[in-house]
């Protein structure tokens, strides 16, 4: 995976910091693209494609675990073509896998996270079942939205354009399958830390050769690991966690 330079980015991730109050944000958001760099990664690559997985659904995929939608809303995601009816089949922890990823898709997302946290975490290991197939860019958007609108309130209008403006220029949304990740501890760089909320996406446009990561989290300052008691009763209430997810429509 190589980095590519992307100025507007850079702009974001720093105007976010900068709107820093009682919280907060340490965000990435780059762009990558998925051509096999130098000998070693190639190698690394086809030997990964080509290594059979004993739970895998066959040689050229693996499984994904479902998205946080479809245990919040009780029902399956309405998408547009992105979540396979596989029947579902049940993981090594217990949870249900119900969708697939190709290997090589799988391998991107991997490499995108090596290449992002470098020398400070190793995700060679991670399983596919930590990550997501999300129903719809737009789904996934409305979700980034109100963790922002959470924190900065307002001032976050000021800037939300202009991120999903710059994602799109760089990766052509309505191309694009989401993915999210949700490591355990063991690959959580984040575990033992705080925060009121943290999210890991790739927008993969296979056309483009381009995975863009957005990840960020919200930290309390001056907080350890505890959680204010209305902000975990926000995200642990039904009906808030329902209300969450009926983000108003945006646009891009």
């Amino acid at each position: 995976m190589k980095l590519i330079e992307n100025t507007k980015f850079e702009t974001i991730t720093s105007d976010l910091a900068a709107l820093e109050n009682e919280y907060r944000l340490e965000s990435r958001l780059e762009i990558y693209s998925c051509k096999s760099g130098t000998t070693t990664e190639r190698k690394a690559f086809k030997s990964f494609v080509a290594a059979a997985s004993p739970s895998a659904p066959d040689k050229d995929k693996e499984w994904l675990s479902p998205p946080d939608c479809v245990f919040n809303s009780g029902t399956s995601p309405v998408s547009n073509g992105s979540l396979s009816d596989t029947g579902g089949t049940s993981a090594p922890s217990g949870g249900i896998l119900c969708d697939t990823i190709p290997k090589k898709t799988f391998w991107y997302l991997m490499a995108t996270l090596n290449a992002s946290y470098g020398i400070d975490a190793d995700f060679s290991d991670v399983k596919s079942q930590m990550f997501s197939r999300e129903p719809s860019v737009q789904w996934v958007m409305d979700r980034i939205n109100m963790n922002f609108t959470l924190v900065l309130g307002g001032d976050f209008d000021r800037i939300r354009p202009y991120i999903w403006k710059a994602v799109d220029e760089a990766v052509v949304l309505r191309d694009c399958t989401v993915y999210s990740f949700s490591p355990d501890i063991s690959y959580d760089p984040y575990a033992q830390e705080h925060n009121l909320w943290k999210f890991w996406y790739f927008f993969h446009n296979p056309g483009l050769k381009r995975v863009c990561f957005f990840q960020c989290r919200a930290v309390k300052n001056g907080m350890g690991s505890t959680m204010e008691p209305e902000m975990e009763g926000y995200f642990n209430s039904e009906d808030n966690e329902t209300a969450r997810f009926q983000a108003p429509v945006s646009t891009y």
